[in-house]
Order: C-alpha cells, then structure tokens, then sequence
C-alpha cells in the first residue's frame, strides 16, 4: 500500500494496526520480490526453515508451529521434497502422523 502524496490520513498513521498492516504488506512485496518464480509463499517459508532444522519433525508438530491442522501440514512438508531439499515427509508408526526427514 503506498502512501498518496498530499493525501491527510488523519489518525491512521497514530493506529498500531493501521501501521503493522502497511509493514505486513511491505513485507509481502519485498518477499515475492525475492522469491519470483520460486512458488514460495511465506508459510512454504516457514515449513522448510522448521522441517530443515528438526529432523524427525512430526506433521503434529509441524501444524502446530505454524498454527494449522495437522493435515494442513502434509503439502507444506512436501515442497522440501519438491524443492530438491530431503524426502520431505514420511509415514510414522503411528497411523495418520507423518514424519518430515532431513535425507
């Protein structure tokens, strides 16, 4: 969102909200900026950083860190597979849990 010259924003730039949600979406363009043609958005991100730090990762845990449900977990652990980086997410003993490698 950039700023219109001359334009009075009156008692916006004094709300937090108002100034973290122009910061988000800086944040956004400069992220997509630097990850063009990668098909990475910022929870893909977040995914591959916290399964390439933790082998063994559960899809439980992994849901958790990033506040979704465990299913939600399994397509985002599947991009460090696509991506070149490890084997991604793997069967666990116990039924409907995955584990994310690191090999």
């Amino acid at each position: 969102m950039k700023r219109v010259p001359g334009l009075d924003y009156d008692v916006l730039d004094d709300l937090l909200g108002y100034t973290l949600r122009r910061a988000q979406l800086a944040m956004f363009a400069s992220f997509d900026e630097a990850t063009r043609g990668k098909h990475l958005t910022p929870p893909r991100f977040t995914a591959l950083v916290v399964i390439g730090a933790n082998p063994g990762l559960s899809q439980t845990v992994l849901g958790r860190v990033l506040g979704i449900a465990r299913s939600g977990a399994i397509p985002l652990g599947t991009e460090r597979s696509r991506a070149g980086c490890g084997t991604g997410v793997r069967k666990a003993p116990r039924r409907g849990e995955w584990i994310c490698g690191s090999a």
